[in-house]
Formats: C-alpha cells, sequence, structure tokens
C-alpha cells in the first residue's frame, strides 16, 4: 500500500494521513472495472435508498459518472439512428399514447 500512497514528486503520504483517509473509504485502487450490469445494480439500491435516479455528484460520485455517460451515449445514438431514419420507442410510444388517448 505504501507504492499507491506516493504523491506527486515521490512525496510519501504519513501513516496517520492513510490512516485517515482509510477511515473516510478512501480508494486506493485505480482504474476498477465495474461493469455495465453492476453499475445497473448500483442504480436500482441508489433509487430503492432515495427513491429516484437523480444521481448527483455529492450523492454518489461515481454513479454519477456513469449516469452522465450512458445519458451521452444514448444521444449518441439516438442521433445517428435518426440521421438513417430508423423508428424506435422514443418514435412509437408519442403516437401510440396520442392514439390511446384521441
Amino acid at each position: 500500500m505504501r507504492s499507491c500512497a506516493r504523491g506527486y514528486y515521490g512525496r510519501h503520504v504519513s501513516e496517520e494521513q492513510i490512516k485517515a483517509l482509510n477511515e473516510v473509504g478512501f480508494c486506493w485502487q485505480l482504474n476498477v472495472l465495474v461493469t455495465f450490469e453492476e453499475r445497473v445494480e448500483q442504480l436500482k439500491t441508489f433509487k430503492e435508498k432515495h427513491g429516484h435516479v437523480r444521481v448527483t455528484t455529492l450523492l454518489d460520485p461515481s454513479l454519477r459518472g456513469f449516469c452522465s455517460n450512458m445519458r451521452a451515449c444514448q444521444r449518441g445514438y439516438i442521433t445517428a439512428l435518426d440521421e438513417v431514419g430508423f423508428i424506435g420507442a422514443r418514435h412509437i410510444i408519442p403516437s401510440l399514447l396520442r392514439s390511446t388517448f384521441e
């Protein structure tokens, strides 16, 4: 762990600082890969706890990053599919609602 606790320019973090960081749940590993399925489960747990899925950086910075990335990807896919004239749920559902309630 000592090698993970090296700061900029080779400075070391003291044992007291390491202990304080551990006490607040500091993650010493970098680039921990989390699968999409694990993130969805985390999002379900978040919704159970908070009653919504409006994830903020204050509530869960890691999950907030995932949600932000998913929104960006979704927009990218929708734009690409729209460009080729793909008919998807966002086109069909409004027309179904209109015909259902007319």
